[in-house]
């Protein structure tokens, strides 16, 4: 019999994972100096930090370090529909990039908190995508996606301050529902 294609996703995504990922415990000395990083690795940071004071980049920088966190927060803890793939998780994940991003640069304590703020209400959320197939079981093609790769960003990009979201991940209890599914996050381990 041949597998669904969901069992098919299932099985690749973690075949993938696997290959991908090796060994994988990205709290230890050893894999900080093998990490390249996955847009960049430490020794760019300096770079980085010259580049966002270049005038021509400034401007952006200043939409990003600047953002009103003060609102960010608001919206994820009151305003977030956990329920709304097309606004508010899409929404959630930008805030995520953009205040995990400027922590690794500036080290900001508020954006920071921003970012775990985040996360864990990412992490709330039963699906992360809109697609369904028989009208039931969640197709990874948008949001999901999306946000399994800011995911990534932001857990390097934090580092130590994310430590607690990499323990999940290590233990198998953080991977994007639609490849394992629900069920290990709905088990009582979610972070808040």
């Amino acid at each position: 019999m041949s597998p669904s294609r969901r069992e098919f996703l299932q099985t690749s995504t973690m075949a993938v994972a696997g290959l991908s990922l090796g060994r994988l415990d990205p709290l230890s000395p050893e894999w900080a100096e093998k990490s390249k990083g996955l847009l960049f690795d430490k020794s760019d940071l300096p770079r980085l930090r010259r580049t966002i004071k270049h005038p021509r980049f400034a401007p952006f920088w200043k939409s990003l370090s600047e953002a009103d966190l003060d609102a960010d927060s608001k919206f994820l803890k009151e305003e977030l529909r956990l329920n709304n793939h097309v606004a508010d998780f899409l929404k959630a994940r930008v805030i995520l990039e953009r205040t995990s991003f400027v922590h690794l640069l500036n080290g900001d304590a508020k954006q920071l908190e921003v970012a775990r703020l985040a996360i864990a209400r990412i992490l709330e959320y039963k699906k992360w995508d809109y697609f369904l197939e028989a009208e039931k079981d969640t197709i990874g093609l948008q949001r999901a996606p999306e946000t399994t790769i800011a995911m990534a960003f932001a857990l390097e990009w934090l580092g130590d301050a994310a430590a607690e979201f990499i323990q999940l991940w290590g233990q198998g209890l953080w991977i994007p529902q639609e490849a394992l599914g629900h069920e290990q996050l709905s088990a009582g381990h979610c972070l808040v």
